[in-house]
């Protein structure tokens, strides 16, 4: 369930841009991890180590990477 607020403010053109935006900025992101040596096997070796399993949602955390 939503907050009321939500539905008042999250429900018009402002708000689609952000969302928008919001997406753009996860797309070249995903380009840089992908396109940057470095970047991408430094994500190739966490996920080697990620348990079979795991939030992924927790990946890119301390306590994802085991420092609590």
């Amino acid at each position: 369930m939503h907050h009321p607020d939500l539905t008042r403010y999250g429900t018009n053109a402002e708000a689609d841009r952000a969302v928008l935006n919001g997406g753009l900025a996860m797309a070249w992101t995903a380009i840089t991890l992908a396109s940057r040596e470095t970047h991408r096997a430094s994500l190739v070796e966490r996920l080697g180590r990620r348990p079979r399993g795991a939030d992924l949602g927790r990946l890119g955390t301390r306590a994802g990477r085991g420092r609590g």
